[in-house]
């Protein structure tokens, strides 16, 4: 299959790209978050092939992503209040609300759930694409299940080019911490996944805290596919930094240097600089960290690393959402280096 490439710059290649998910193909797209790759929400084969091509379980639920709030009212009922208040501050935006659907939803987009999670992107590209398109698309991350999410052209063709039609792609931001996944389906609420709206920000909204869940079925959180040992280590930053150190020479004599090091910028002045040390952002800004980490850990992949060190961040505001994604990848988390010493 040939994947095609459009330019969202141009409302002629949106409108292509449109069509595409019209005829019942597979295509890539840009959210604030990461790429997704949807088809039709009424195309049942499309959306099948969505679950093949990612090699991802029928049980997982894809979410229908939409031009806005409003947009989506036809397809869940029984909306409490509160979820007109989430709205009207976070979306558009990165946060997905699960609500319980209606018949006009098929089950095969849902994994046979009642419910379903609905998602409007901030993203322009995003938003021109959907109401190029008229409907609801099916949509999860474009990426390979177990693989890491996609965050350019890129990583998106490297991982899909070949098994999809398109290619959806401009020059809008990417944060690279996904959405929150807030159940509202019923009381008490629960968030299902950390994301870049945060559990403080959605209490201050409320007006109540939602449950922290440890249901897995929606929250999405995978693990490398590939042999990459992730090692983070988190908590207070000189005695995480001396550990770091630590692990990177040992880690090193073992591997014959294949060995990473990601850290915060800064971090290099106090422990030296180290060959194969990259920097994903300032630990003053968790909203970028996020994709740095990702650009990083996708570089040593590529470079054949077998271990990769990373730097914690402080968990305190969004910084929580941050670490949350990070450690998912992680093969262990060190979080007290102090014990260590």
């Amino acid at each position: 299959m040939n994947t095609e490439i459009f330019n969202a710059s141009g409302s002629e290649d949106i409108a292509k790209a449109a069509e595409i998910l019209k005829r019942g193909g597979l295509l890539a797209f840009p959210t604030e978050t990461v790429f997704g790759l949807g088809a039709d929400m009424n195309n049942e084969s499309a959306v099948k092939a969505i679950y093949k091509v990612k090699e991802r379980s029928f049980s997982k639920p894809l979410t229908l992503h939409l031009s806005s709030f409003e947009a989506a009212l036809p397809f869940v009922k029984n909306i409490p209040g509160e979820v007109y208040a989430l709205a009207e501050r976070f979306l558009p935006g990165p946060l997905t609300i699960i609500l319980e659907k209606t018949a006009s939803v098929p089950d095969y987009v849902t994994g046979g759930l009642r419910k379903v999670g609905i998602r409007v992107p901030s993203n322009d590209i995003f938003k021109s694409l959907s109401e190029a398109f008229g409907g609801p698309i099916a949509a999860t991350s474009a990426n390979k299940s177990g693989a890491l999410s996609s965050l350019s052209l890129e990583q998106t063709t490297a991982s899909l080019a070949g098994l999809i039609d398109g290619v959806l792609s401009g020059e809008d931001d990417i944060f690279g911490i996904e959405s929150t996944v807030l159940d509202l389906s019923s009381k008490p609420f629960r968030v299902l996944r950390n994301g870049f709206v945060s559990i403080d920000e959605i209490t201050e909204t409320l007006g109540m805290r939602p449950l922290l869940s440890d249901d897995g079925s929606l929250s999405g959180i995978i693990k490398l596919a590939s042999k990459l040992n992730v090692i983070i280590v988190e908590g207070e930053r000189v005695k995480t930094l001396k550990r770091l150190k630590s692990l990177y020479e040992h880690y090193s004599a073992l591997y014959d240097g294949k060995v990473g090091l990601i850290l915060t910028e800064g971090s290099e002045e106090q422990i030296g600089f180290f060959p194969n040390t990259k920097f994903m952002g300032s630990r003053n800004e968790p909203d970028l960290i996020a994709s740095g980490f990702f650009a990083c850990l996708k570089a040593f992949e590529k470079a054949g690393a077998e271990v990769v060190l990373v730097e914690g961040i402080d968990r305190s505001g969004r910084g929580w959402a941050v670490m949350d994604r990070l450690c998912s990848f992680a093969s262990e988390v060190i979080q007290d280096s102090s014990a260590f010493e």
